[in-house]
C-alpha cells in the first residue's frame, strides 16, 4: 500500500501568487507521475495571527486524514513541480523521519544598507543558541540541529513521540538577563532532538523564498558575488558592499 502524503499551509492570511502557481503545478506533475511508493491525497491550510496555532492544527488535520507524511509548505515559497519526489526520496530511509527543504532568508540588515543571505538551517552552540549554517555545495541530505519549517517533511509517528504542543514560540535568557524570544521552528527543533528525534536537510529540495528579493540558495550567493564584481571593474561608487556570509 502507497504511503499517504497530504500537503498543510500555514498562513497570517495571504499567499503569494507564485506559490499558488507552484503548489497547481506540483499537484499536477504528481498526478501525470504517479509515484510507487507514495501518494500526494490531499492539501488543506489553516489561517491565523499565530503561526505556531497553524503548524499545531496541521498536524491535527493530517492525523485525522490518517496520513502517513505531512510536507508544511509556507505560502511565501515557490518551487519545482517534483519538489515532492525530491524531498520523499530518502524519507524514512535510515530512520529519516523529519526532513527540511533549503531555502534562503535576509538576515541582518545594517545601517549602511548592507546585509547577509543566510540559509535557514543551524548548529547548536555550546551556550544554547544557533549559529547558520550552509551547505549549499553539498547535494546529499545532511543532519543538522534546527530548520526553518518553511518546507517541513514530518513522519505523523514523531508527534507521537513529542509531547503537545509540538510548536510553541520559546523565551530564554541572555547572559546579561534580558530575554529573547525563539520562533516557533527552533523551538520545534530543539523540542524533538531533546526526544530522540533526528533532524536532516535535504539541499536539492531547495525553494525561492520570496522576501524583499527571491532567494534561491544555490544562486543567491553568486548573484551577489557578481554584483560587487561589477562594481569594483566599473569603478563606481554606487552604494555600500554587498555582504556574503561564508
Amino acid at each position: 500500500m502507497k504511503e499517504k502524503v497530504v500537503i498543510g499551509i500555514p498562513s497570517g492570511g495571504s499567499v503569494h501568487t507564485r506559490f499558488m502557481m507552484s503548489l497547481l503545478k506540483l499537484q499536477q506533475w504528481e498526478s501525470q507521475n504517479p509515484n510507487d511508493r507514495y501518494e500526494l491525497v490531499d492539501v488543506f491550510g489553516r489561517a491565523g495571527l499565530y503561526i505556531q496555532e497553524n503548524r499545531n492544527n496541521l498536524v491535527k488535520d493530517a492525523q485525522e486524514r490518517k496520513a502517513d507524511w505531512l510536507l508544511q509548505l509556507d505560502p511565501d515559497h515557490s518551487f519545482d513541480p517534483n519538489f515532492l519526489q525530491i524531498i520523499m526520496r530518502d524519507a524514512k530511509k535510515g530512520g529519516k523521519e523529519a526532513i527540511f527543504g533549503l531555502y534562503s532568508n535576509i538576515g541582518t540588515i545594517r545601517h549602511n544598507g548592507s546585509f547577509d543571505v543566510i540559509d535557514c538551517i543551524y548548529r547548536e552552540t555550546e551556550d544554547g543558541k544557533y549559529q547558520n549554517i550552509s551547505i549549499k555545495d553539498n547535494a546529499q541530505i545532511v543532519e543538522v540541529d534546527a530548520a526553518g519549517t518553511g518546507l517541513f517533511l514530518s513522519h505523523l509517528s514523531i508527534y507521537d513521540r513529542i509531547p503537545y504542543p509540538w510548536f510553541w514560540v520559546m523565551l530564554f535568557q541572555n547572559d546579561d538577563g534580558t530575554e529573547q524570544m525563539m520562533n516557533e521552528d527552533l523551538s520545534f527543533c530543539r523540542f524533538a532532538r531533546s526526544n530522540g528525534i533526528r533532524l536532516w536537510c535535504d539541499p536539492l529540495a531547495e525553494a525561492h523564498h520570496h522576501k524583499t528579493v527571491p532567494l534561491l540558495p544555490s544562486t543567491m550567493r553568486s548573484f551577489l558575488q557578481n554584483v560587487n564584481e561589477q562594481k569594483v571593474a566599473m569603478g563606481a561608487n554606487i552604494g555600500p558592499k554587498l555582504e556574503i556570509r561564508k
